[in-house]
Order: structure tokens, then C-alpha cells, then sequence
């Protein structure tokens, strides 16, 4: 059960930071190109990237203080 649920945590992790990871490269790029409706549109993708960060640590904190 607690090989599962490690399974699920890392899943999770796995299906936000890669995503976030790319979209956070792609949203760099594009604001060094200086695209100012990307810059727009990417810092909201910013919010959501340090909010899904956020999340994570809260989540491993809580599993870390568990054992």
C-alpha cells in the first residue's frame, strides 16, 4: 500500500514538473525574443508552475513527515 501510494506521488510529480519544466523553457525563449502578448500568456503560466512547485514540496513534506 505504501509502495502504491509512492507510485501515485511520483506520477503526479512527474505529470506536473515535466510539463512546467517545458513550458517554463518555452516561456524564457519567448519573452527573451521580448513577445509581448507570450509575456502576457506566460505569466500566468508562471503562477501556475510556482503554484504546482508549491504543492509538491507540500506534498513530500507531508509524506516525509509521515514516516
Amino acid at each position: 500500500m505504501n509502495d502504491l501510494l509512492k507510485f501515485i506521488v511520483f506520477t503526479i510529480i512527474v505529470v506536473i514538473a515535466f510539463p512546467s519544466i517545458i513550458l517554463a523553457i518555452i516561456g524564457a525563449i519567448t519573452i527573451y525574443f521580448g513577445m509581448i502578448q507570450t509575456i502576457f500568456d506566460t505569466s500566468q503560466t508562471g503562477a501556475f508552475i510556482i503554484g504546482g512547485i508549491i504543492l509538491i514540496l507540500m506534498l513530500l513534506s507531508f509524506l516525509l513527515r509521515k514516516k
